[in-house]
């Protein structure tokens, strides 16, 4: 069977049946990072990479811009389980012929962005290949009993996201069209993680589990609901989103709310509170300064079901899958 039939999520229950849970390990293969014990508290461990032609094209982002994402994308992670970013790697794989100048600017980029989220550079491996490759590996500290993983949804729990959805998917989509500048663009380019989010989430022991989403909302809310064993009622009319996506989809013919949906690379929370717990949130959202958006609840049934002004519907939605291109 090739990768494209099983794509990437079936790859990864594949490799998961391989290596089974190994001893000290509190979540691994499954979750947004892996967390193992490490005396009183434990590490929180994660890797992405950025290749060229894949994740980035380099006419459309600077050299600095794809060093502050390929290490924002890593942050996130650690900002949806709670943690907090410590350390990192950084593995370049680049062409011997490309300028030291725009090398620099790539390293730049990911300082400014682990200066401004308290993570440091310690080490990394570099290699020569055709297709630019960033691939970082972060290091992160955490409290045993506050860390928020994707399996921890309960049924009556409420699911909540961060900011606006759509905004980067559609901001890739005016790069395509030749745009270089505006919030939608930015939002695509130089992603925010939610860390003071999801450390207050997590300290406060208001998110029954948590995820990032990357590969847009359904597809990452699909994520907590399998390693939860739940399901959940999504209403679409709530699903937040920005003044600017709507207008400049309006005006290219596009639909915000799949874009919403679908489109991925927002970085912004996902995660499921008990209910009661209302008051607690509104008082986060106030400190973070980050608008928190209740879209659905969290049912017994194990399947995901759309509504739109309170009546069920029927809308073929998937996210990213790297291995089926989708």
């Amino acid at each position: 069977m090739k990768l494209k039939e099983i794509g990437e999520f079936g790859l990864i229950e594949r490799i998961r049946e391989i290596f089974g849970k190994g001893e000290g390990v509190l979540a691994g293969l499954g979750e947004d990072v892996a967390v193992v014990k490490a005396g009183g508290g434990c590490l929180l461990l994660t890797a992405d990479l950025l290749t060229e032609g894949v994740h980035f094209r380099s006419h459309l982002i600077s050299p600095f811009q794809l060093g502050w994402k390929a290490l924002v994308v890593n942050l996130s992670d650690i900002a949806a389980c709670g943690g907090i970013p410590r350390y990192f790697l950084v593995s370049l794989i680049v062409e011997p012929e490309r300028e030291w100048e725009s090398v620099r600017e790539i390293y730049e980029g990911i300082k400014a962005a682990g200066d401004r989220y308290g993570a440091t550079l310690v080490g990394g491996d570099t290699s020569r290949g055709e297709a630019l490759t960033l691939s970082i590996a972060l290091l992160g500290e955490g409290i045993r009993d506050e860390v928020i993983l994707r399996k921890g949804a309960r049924p009556g729990d409420q699911i909540y996201v961060s900011g606006t959805l759509g905004d980067a998917a559609l901001g890739l989509r005016l790069l395509l069209q030749g745009k270089k500048k505006g919030y939608l663009i930015e939002r695509h380019l130089s992603p925010t993680p939610r860390l003071t989010l999801g450390r207050e989430l997590a300290r406060r022991h208001l998110a029954t589990a948590a995820i990032d989403i990357s590969d847009g909302l359904v597809q990452d809310l699909s994520h907590i609901l399998k390693e939860s064993r739940v399901g959940a009622k999504l209403h679409l009319e709530r699903v937040p989103i920005s003044d600017e996506c709507r207008e400049e989809a309006e005006a290219l013919g596009l639909d915000p709310l799949r874009l919403a949906l679908s489109g991925g690379e927002d970085y912004e929370l996902l995660f499921t509170v008990a209910p009661g717990d209302e008051s607690q949130l509104e008082e986060v959202a106030g400190l973070c300064r980050v608008p928190i958006t209740r879209v659905g609840e969290v049912t017994s049934e194990r399947e995901l079901r759309l509504f739109k002004d309170g009546k069920g519907i029927s809308l073929e939605i998937s996210g990213y899958d790297h291995l089926k291109g989708s």
